[in-house]
């Protein structure tokens, strides 16, 4: 049984999300309007702030590795099933393949293209006053650094999941997707609701994309996922992707809760 007070604790980490990225704040400006201790001050509450946030990101990370694996459990059930896609090991390594490059090329755009212009902008910006910019240096340095350990670590999980499996296999369920017995798409649950499933042709190949609501500071945001229709099954696509959106929560609906 959990502890009573998981839920306070939770609450409160998430809250040193923002508190942190506050003390961020703050060191930046002691810097621009204190000239003799501002630096100092700017130097801990910067290390204070990004101690913070790597906690909270960790433990928010951790809780939804435990939140996974019950829903790995969970979509195993047969009485939540609605289509059980087995794959040939050739045709499902070519579409895993395929999608772990597009993969990294997103993170290539972030990690080799947003980052050089955010540095350059901070050189022009601040080329006069070398000890702010080598606060905001550090300060950069160390959320680069635990970005790419973060995508880096995502795309080993990614990889690790899809690929090298004997017998593929995809169990479509009305909570969620479950591939190959351990990576999870979740989906009309807490972590976000099926908006509709659709056939599409995603990189020459043909495939169900699932549009899924999530919750987001600003409201929701929307995950699209493509998944790979065995070729023995692409006459049944119409059929499936119906059954599928039956259990698909519509715009109108969830406004209305």
């Amino acid at each position: 049984m959990k502890n009573p007070f998981w839920k306070i604790k939770s609450i409160l980490i998430l809250l040193f999300i923002p508190f942190s990225i506050f003390l961020i704040f703050i060191s930046i400006l002691l810097i621009l309007f204190n000239e003799k201790d501002g630096y100092l001050v700017s130097l801990l509450l910067t290390s204070l702030g990004i101690i913070l946030f790597i906690y909270s990101l960790r433990y928010v990370i951790k809780t939804n590795k435990s939140f996974k694996n019950d829903l790995i459990v969970f979509l195993n059930d047969d009485s939540r099933l609605i289509e059980l896609f087995n794959y040939e090991k050739t045709e499902w390594n070519v579409f895993a393949e395929i999608y772990y490059k597009k993969r990294i090329k997103n993170y290539k755009i972030i990690m080799f293209i947003l980052i050089p212009i955010i540095t350059s902008f901070m050189i022009l910006i601040y080329k006069e006053d070398y000890r702010l910019f080598i606060l905001l240096s550090f300060l950069f340095l160390s959320i680069f650094t635990f970005v790419f350990l973060f995508l880096r670590k995502s795309l080993i999980e990614f990889k690790s999941k899809l690929f090298d499996f004997e017998n593929p296999e995809a169990r479509v369920t009305t909570s969620g997707i479950l591939i190959n017995k351990n990576y999870v798409v979740s989906y009309n649950n807490q972590d976000g609701l099926l908006t509709k499933c659709t056939f599409v042709v995603f990189i020459n190949i043909k495939c169900f994309e699932f549009t899924i609501r999530r919750a987001s500071g600003k409201g929701h945001t929307y995950q699209y996922f493509n998944l790979l229709i065995p070729k023995e099954r692409e006459h049944d696509s119409i059929m499936i992707e119906s059954r599928i959106n039956e259990y698909a929560v519509p715009k109108t609906k969830y406004n209305k809760t």
